[in-house]
């Protein structure tokens, strides 16, 4: 929950991080149709949003290193 907002409090405030996110959500969003596809690509961006919001290098690795399970891998 705190990397959730984290990411929401930075955008708030950080304008350049902003923009690079939108646009890198734009561009991942034309790319792919694959929201697992779709988290990855904007893995990088939000990693330096965590870092812009003061999580330290072992969170942001805990929080990277966190695998949901892939969508095609649940029930329907």
């Amino acid at each position: 929950m705190r990397n959730h907002l984290a990411v929401r409090d930075v955008l708030r405030s950080d304008a350049a991080l902003r923009d690079e996110y939108s646009a890198v959500k734009k561009r991942v969003g034309a790319t792919t149709s694959d929201i697992d596809d779709y988290g990855q690509g904007k893995n990088a961006v939000v990693q330096r949003i965590l870092a812009a919001a003061g999580l330290t290098d072992a969170e942001r690795a805990s929080i990277d290193a966190n695998q949901v399970p892939s969508h095609k891998d649940l029930p329907r």
